[in-house]
């Protein structure tokens, strides 16, 4: 099914169904049904939708939403961050005496840390340029240990004065990157605990005395400078060093439009420890060639093709105007959602209805115009197009019904293998799927087809100017 049009009730009717299959509402591909619209909009609909110029006119892709795409992208293929010449860097060293526990000298191991050669957190700049002792620097790159993990190995102090009596002997030697200072274009793991803030700028407590918190993460990845996250919170991160002494407080505001009533607007705290510092790739044919596109081009072109589906489906349904519901195809959903309510109330103990009321927080009559809404404007514009589909886009319709399933299949039984999620999704939609169904999926892509065909798409520039493009 068309999940973008009846995403709702295409997971609700297919959870209940995987309860209760063959219960009443079976259905069958001729077209005899007892859910809503065996045969749809069979008349003139040009009194109940009055259709939005689509024709010739510009429908514009944000550019925001490309770039962050692209970023999440980018962020995916991160990989950990290791020790690379001319990085000026804190190190803490450790040597550690090197003991044999047989006569033979074959079987080795650890002995006391030699306080005279040990070193801790001190700056090599421009590391690998020999500034501290060229033959350490160049051992320890040829390592290309990690920066947050440190690494210890078994090696032949060089034969130099600094080593005094250990010059030339066998020695264990640890290596520890700590300048673990992130930057803009870093990815980096966080554990984090957001919270709401007093009038004072302190986190805020409630009755008990407990801090109030609004959401918290383990092992959560930023790239930051990419905006995935609010500026605030990643400015914040930017200069952190890795380590739970190194925990910091960040004072954030959210954006007065994020999105959740809760936070729009409002001045919060977040707690955060920087587990983890990675190096994000660089945005290329190569690294897109990763995800099975050829070039970054082909990749940006199927982003802009799949935003232009959404984008063109909010626009023709906004600017849409109803002058009135079909008495027939209304009475058909509230007849379906009777069933629906005597299912639900056998199943679970409650009605779809009281779903609808205490989840959603809509009415039976909302919910049905919700639905109705984009089957009056894509069959109006069939209707004013003469746009039939043909019986091999009807197939293809179907085919694609049976992968929506099968892949909701292997969602519930991660042990499916894809050949065994698509033969049970065909089974459901031969049984549970009208033909009237599978011809509207038809119809709704033919529409679609259409209609970007006579438009022209925009790309916006974006509000911000992500690290990526800095690379």
């Amino acid at each position: 099914m068309k999940t973008k049009i009846l995403s709702l009730i295409f997971v609700i009717i297919f959870v209940f169904s995987l309860v209760a299959c063959g219960a009443d509402g079976t259905t069958n591909n001729n077209g005899d049904t007892n859910s809503p619209n065996a045969t749809k909009y069979n008349y003139d609909l040009t009194k109940y939708v009055t259709l939005p110029k689509y024709k010739g006119e510009t429908i514009e892709i944000d550019g925001d939403f490309l770039q962050q795409t692209i970023d999440t992208v980018v962020q995916n293929y991160a990989t950990p961050k290791k020790v690379e010449a001319g990085m000026d860097i804190y190190v803490d060293l450790k040597f550690t005496e090197l003991k044999y526990i047989d006569v033979d000298q074959t079987i080795d191991q650890k002995g006391e840390v030699i306080e005279s050669l040990g070193k801790t957190n001190f700056l090599i700049e421009d590391f690998g340029s020999g500034k501290y002792n060229k033959t350490l620097e160049e051992l320890v790159l040829t390592w290309n240990p990690l920066i947050t993990k440190p690494q210890e190995k078994m090696v032949t102090l060089p034969d130099e004065e600094m080593f005094g009596e250990y010059a030339g002997k066998k020695v264990y030697f640890s290596f520890c990157y700590s300048n673990d200072e992130c930057r803009l274009g870093d990815v980096v793991k966080v554990d984090y605990t957001g919270y709401y803030s007093d009038e004072n700028g302190n986190i805020k407590l409630n009755e008990k005395g407990e801090k109030m918190a609004f959401d918290a993460s383990k092992d959560a990845t930023f790239y930051l400078g990419s905006h995935l996250a609010i500026d605030d919170f990643e400015n914040g991160i930017v200069g952190m060093r890795i380590g739970e002494t190194n925990k910091k407080q960040i004072y954030a505001t959210f954006p007065a439009d994020y999105g959740a009533e809760a936070l729009n607007g409002k001045r919060v705290i977040f707690e955060i420890v920087l587990k983890e510092i990675y190096t994000a790739p660089e945005y290329n044919d190569e690294l897109i060639k990763k995800m099975g596109y050829e070039t970054t081009k082909e990749f940006e072109d199927t982003v802009i093709a799949e935003a232009l589906n959404e984008d063109l489906y909010k626009y023709l349904i906004e600017k849409s105007v109803v002058i009135d519901y079909p008495e027939l195809e209304y009475k058909d959903y509230e007849n379906f959602l009777k069933k629906l309510d005597e299912s639900y109330m056998k199943t679970y103990g409650y009605t779809f209805e009281a779903y609808l009321n205490g989840v959603l927080g809509k009415t039976k009559d909302q919910y049905i115009k919700e639905v109705m809404l984009p089957e009056l404007v894509h069959y109006a514009i069939a209707q004013a197009e003469d746009l039939v589909p043909t019986e091999e886009q009807i197939k293809e319709a179907r085919e694609k019904s049976c992968n929506e399933f099968a892949l909701e299949y292997m969602k519930l039984n991660t042990s499916l293998t894809y050949e065994q999620a698509y033969v049970m999704g065909e089974e459901y939609v031969n049984k549970n799927v009208t033909y009237a169904d599978i011809h509207q999926d038809a119809l709704y892509t033919l529409v679609e087809s259409f209609v970007k065909e006579n438009c022209g798409v925009k790309v916006t520039e974006p509000t911000y100017e992500s690290v990526t493009n800095k690379k």
